[in-house]
């Protein structure tokens, strides 16, 4: 009891050290969000781009910051431009082929004018985007900010190529796509002229041209900023990373809680979505990494993480949560996976608005199972929904960002979730705040529970009967089946008992039964008796598990009695017989005294069958309806034994020996006879009682230890003697 109080109160510690942790990375990221990052910190009359121009001449890049180039530019639509061909002050081409277009903007959305009408662009093709500025006539180190274009793009600068990502190409068997968050500094001015050209392509993702927003500043201040965002993407990421481990040591102290893993595996999603999203970091560590990896990494973190987060919440809230709309969810959610593992990026980009459909319908029901666990009082249930709603309001303004929207704010999702961590960390510790009022209850349970323990029920007869424990069954609670039963004894107990003290007796079954026991659970079976040295047990999972275990008492005997052997003592033999059937499983006794049974013909002849085994000194023998279920094994060794009517049956039984678990001496002696064996018998059916006899004799000179053969020369023997009825046809009655 102390090492359990000891070790609980140092869980405690560790908790409350780890949830001070939690304050720590809160209080940093919300100083981190309170920093300059993405938000413009410019003043009122920011210029725009107007008809392909920019004018910064009156820009003050060191007092006003950098500036978004926003507004409009050339667009040559299926023209990759040659910026030697392109003059300043003037258009590329001849007016009629220069279009403009708003920046940022999908070009898909765009009207473009076609013989005097306008008409909307397809998303996949190619185009040339420009844009002259005008900068301060002063010496400037600029850099330039890019974003994700669709899907690939080379950029100039003043007739020079600076920089590429992907392959530009005019068809999609020849472009290659590759989106990256870029900072690049440019090269020297020699003059305040900034022609800026772009080569767009596009015939891979369901979003074209420059949807984002760039931005023109100082190198110095460019750097700077892109290594605020970093540090702040790298803390959210380790923090999430850190939360991940967290849970999954939670759920490994506790696997029969899931809750842990699925919200710990969310946590990584995220974090692995941190670094091939905002600002690519995956490419800092990677660099050679292919892009349709971290593509398909970036949807499947979303569409595979909101998958693991409807089951967190489902296994968080059981009885709240509906098993099938789960289910329901589960089937919608999955193909979309699956979509994104075996369809190429041009195919399932095409998915996302669905999903984004599927993922609003989802958060709706979600919030409204988080109602009905505060209306039930669930533990923890109203810090859930606070954290929820603040997550849930993340992703929709993610959502709403995807989608274009002008007010959503970019890559908030992460730093949602991080609160919603947070709060789910306190949660966790109220839980743990209430564990000594929890053991209390659990003390007072198990005093309840000791007493019930005194009428002694098995515990998968429980989960038959539908009982959460011992203390919730009554007199008359039952439940009909298909069960296989398995009857085991000891072959002669009485002769070897009566040599026995009475504690010698007592010690020799706990001895056998401490071995026999185990392998029938380790097979999925119970036992529901022991009837002095015999066993019965049941197997709700199949013939299979019921033969396993019984080839697995054979092959420990074995072993049990070598060690008999080596102290002098007397081997043993057991048999099992086995049938499968219907059965009903049920509680029978009184006020003070219950106990489990089962009522049905199923279990009457499974231990005639076992009683059998002595009269054919076999190990295992099947009925052939146990026998059907495992005949297509084809490891399994047996031989048709016989074709009975037991005592109290008026049907016939075919009966098979199953020769698995003998020692392998035996097992050979009885494979090499197995033929001429069942040929006798077919001879005995078809009355040829003196062909069968020469039969068996030949299988009893190889196998002298042969019962049923004995049993066979016997009923031949007095056949031959003194006939049999012209209606006979081998089928033997047992009336003890």
């Amino acid at each position: 009891m102390r090492y359990e109080t000891f070790i609980y109160c140092g869980k405690e510690i560790l908790d409350l050290l780890v949830f001070r942790i939690y304050h720590w990375i809160f209080a940093f990221v919300l100083l981190c969000l309170m920093l300059p990052g993405n938000v413009d910190s410019s003043p009122l009359g920011i210029p725009k781009a107007e008809h392909g121009r920019l004018n910064l001449k009156d820009w003050d890049f060191a007092k006003n910051g950098q500036v978004k180039l926003d507004g409009e530019w050339e667009f040559y639509w299926r023209h990759l431009l040659e910026p030697k061909d392109c003059t300043w002050g003037q258009k590329c081409l001849a007016d009629k082929n220069v279009q403009l277009i708003p920046v940022p903007f999908q070009w898909q959305k765009h009207k473009l004018k076609v013989a005097g009408k306008k008409q909307k662009l397809p998303a996949y093709g190619y185009a040339s985007y420009r844009l002259q500025i005008t900068l301060p006539n002063k010496p400037l180190s600029l850099a330039i900010s890019l974003q994700d274009i669709g899907s690939s793009y080379r950029l100039f600068i003043n007739g020079n190529q600076i920089w590429q990502k992907g392959v530009i190409a005019t068809d999609s068997k020849n472009s290659r796509p590759f989106l990256q968050y870029k900072t690049i500094d440019l090269p020297p001015l020699h003059s305040n002229k900034l022609d800026i050209i772009l080569h767009v392509a596009n015939f891979h993702y369901h979003k074209a041209g420059i949807y984002y927003p760039l931005a023109l500043g100082l190198q110095d201040t460019m750097t700077q900023q892109l290594g605020r965002s970093l540090a702040l993407e790298i803390t959210v990421c380790s923090a999430l990373f850190i939360m991940g481990l967290y849970h999954f040591g939670l759920y490994l102290n506790r696997r029969k809680e899931p809750s842990p893993l699925y919200f710990g595996i969310y946590c990584l999603l995220i974090s692995l979505r941190i670094l091939v999203i905002d600002n690519r970091m995956i490419l800092y560590l990677f660099p050679s990494l292919p892009f349709v990896l971290i593509h398909k990494l970036e949807y499947l973190s979303f569409y595979y993480g909101s998958f693991v987060f409807t089951q967190f919440v489902a296994s968080l809230f059981r009885e709240e949560f509906s098993k099938r709309v789960l289910q329901v969810l589960t089937i919608v959610i999955l193909p979309f996976v699956f979509a994104v593992i075996a369809l190429p990026m041009v195919y399932y980009s095409k998915t996302l608005r669905f999903f984004q459909l599927s993922v609003l319908l989802g958060i709706g029901y979600v919030v409204y199972v988080t109602i009905k666990a505060i209306l039930n009082k669930q533990l923890g249930s109203k810090l859930f929904m606070s954290g929820l709603l603040l997550f849930f309001l993340a992703l929709i303004n993610e959502i709403f960002f995807s989608m274009g929207v002008s007010f959503a704010y970019p890559n908030m999702v992460s730093y949602g979730l991080l609160v919603f961590i947070l709060f789910q960390a306190s949660v966790l510790s109220r839980k743990f705040a209430a564990a000594f009022h929890e053991i209390e209850v659990l003390s007072d349970s198990l005093i309840s529970t000791n007493r019930a323990n005194s009428k002694f029920v098995p515990s998968e007869f429980l989960e038959i009967l539908g009982k959460k424990d011992i203390t919730h069954l009554r007199l008359g609670d039952q439940r009909q089946t298909d069960m296989t039963v398995l009857f085991s004894d000891i072959r002669s107990f009485t002769t070897l008992s009566e040599q026995m003290s009475a504690k010698e007796n007592f010690d020799f079954i706990n001895s056998y039964l401490k071995r026999m026991g185990p392998i029938i659970r380790k097979n999925h079976g119970f036992i529901d008796k022991y009837i002095g040295d015999a066993i019965m047990a049941l197997f709700h999972q199949g013939t299979k598990d019921a033969l396993q275990a019984a080839i697995s008492m054979q092959e420990q005997l074995l072993r049990y009695n070598q060690t008999r052997e080596k102290t002098g003592q007397p081997t043993i033999q057991i048999g099992i017989g086995i049938h499968s059937g219907r059965c009903m499983l049920g509680i029978i006794g009184e006020k003070e005294r219950i106990e489990s049974t089962v009522i049905s013909d199923t279990v009457n002849l499974a231990a005639r069958i076992e009683s059998l085994t002595k009269v054919y000194g076999a190990g295992i023998v099947l009925t052939g309806t146990a026998f059907a279920e495992v005949s297509g094994n084809t490891d399994l060794h047996y031989r048709i034994l016989d074709t009975v009517i037991v005592k109290g049956k008026t049907s016939e039984v075919t009966i098979y020996e199953i020769f698995n678990g003998l020692a392998q001496d035996k097992l050979e002696v009885y494979l090499t006879t197995k033929t001429i064996f069942e040929q006798a018998i077919i001879y005995y059916r078809i009355k040829k009682f003196s062909e069968a006899i020469d039969l068996l004799q030949e299988v009893q000179q190889k196998n002298p230890e042969d019962k049923a053969v004995r049993v066979y020369l016997e009923r031949c023997e007095l056949a031959l003697k003194h006939g049999v009825h012209r209606d006979w046809h081998g089928v033997y009655k047992f009336y003890d």
